[in-house]
């Protein structure tokens, strides 16, 4: 589905009432957090990243249930990605669609993020250039009023603006404090 499309129907639904702006019994929350994993590729499962996370609620959402509803996050991250014993540093930014259920305690993520790694190069392993775009699904549960763990399955690509694309696959896991 194109970017004009998707634009179009989210503008219908805000045009219907159905994306409500939170009220002050429904607080925007931000979660800060470390997340961290592998590839577990045998090709590539020396690919190692740890990072350094934010996301913040945007004000809309979309109740599904009395239990449920669909929000959309922005997503900031700083970090490192090792391999052959060399590292890079590396940063991300882009939205996440959140799914959450029973009043919040489990929620399906979804998101795509546009990453800048300072090195392409890892021993042999050539990842085509230092601009990546990255598409992940996730599970999270909270732990408490303020603790969340998470898993995270990571796909970073270069979309081939670079004449190598491996690609890259990682898990990830997390630990996240919202407040």
């Amino acid at each position: 589905m194109g970017y004009a499309r998707k634009l179009l129907i989210l503008s219908f639904l805000f045009a219907l009432g159905i994306v409500r702006q939170a009220s002050g019994d429904e607080a925007v929350r931000t979660v800060a957090g470390l997340r961290g994993g592998m590839a577990l590729d045998d090709r590539k499962s020396s690919f190692r990243q740890y990072e350094a996370f934010i996301m913040r609620d945007l004000p809309w959402h979309w109740h599904l249930t009395k239990a449920s509803d669909l929000r959309i996050r922005v997503e900031g991250t700083a970090g490192a990605m090792t391999s052959a014993g060399e590292t890079g540093v590396i940063g991300s930014a882009g939205p996440n669609l959140v799914f959450s259920g029973f009043d919040g305690a489990v929620s399906l993520e979804g998101g795509v993020r546009i990453a800048l790694l300072s090195r392409h190069r890892f021993g042999s392993e050539d990842l085509g250039g230092p601009l990546f775009f990255i598409t992940h699904a996730g599970l999270g549960v909270r732990l408490s009023r303020n603790f969340s763990a998470g898993y995270r399955f990571q796909h970073m690509s270069n979309s081939s603006i670079y004449d190598c694309n491996p690609g890259l696959n990682m898990h990830l896991l997390e630990l996240g404090y919202s407040f």
